[in-house]
């Protein structure tokens, strides 16, 4: 299965700055960008709560700081991992910011996991060194 099948259906959401995410418990601080797909399964989420197949759930977001761009945070459930929702989030948050010149371009941090720092090189772009951890 191709990482476009699993995004059938996708809609992506952009939340700006001080705009209240409605899947959140705060108030977004930074550029945010999430996507909710169609279930593929029933997916137990928590207590007694089941969200049957094709039903709206949010598979990813991506953060970026409001000034400067830097990636803070790229969030995918390990169920959607592998699917192509971060690559196209990446994607959707370029392409966001090049169509508004108050929103910067995401930009690779040098905080990076090991996943991450695979994913940074996948996608493309400057790449900082890396911290190093200890």
């Amino acid at each position: 299965m191709a990482a476009e099948d699993h995004l059938q259906g996708a809609q992506f959401h952009y939340f700006a700055p001080g705009e209240e995410d409605p899947k959140s418990l705060y108030v977004n601080e930074h550029h945010k960008v999430a996507v909710t797909i169609p279930a593929p399964f029933d997916v137990g989420q928590g207590r007694n709560h089941i969200t049957p197949q094709g039903a709206p759930i949010r598979a990813g977001e991506m953060t970026w700081k409001r000034k400067g761009g830097t990636i803070l945070r790229v969030e995918v459930p390990s169920l959607f991992q592998r699917r192509g929702i971060a690559t196209a989030l990446h994607s959707e948050a370029q392409r966001i910011a090049s169509e508004n010149p108050r929103i910067p371009q995401p930009k690779h941090s040098n905080d990076r996991t090991k996943e991450g720092d695979a994913w940074a090189r996948a996608v493309g772009g400057r790449l900082p060194h890396r911290k190093k951890f200890e």
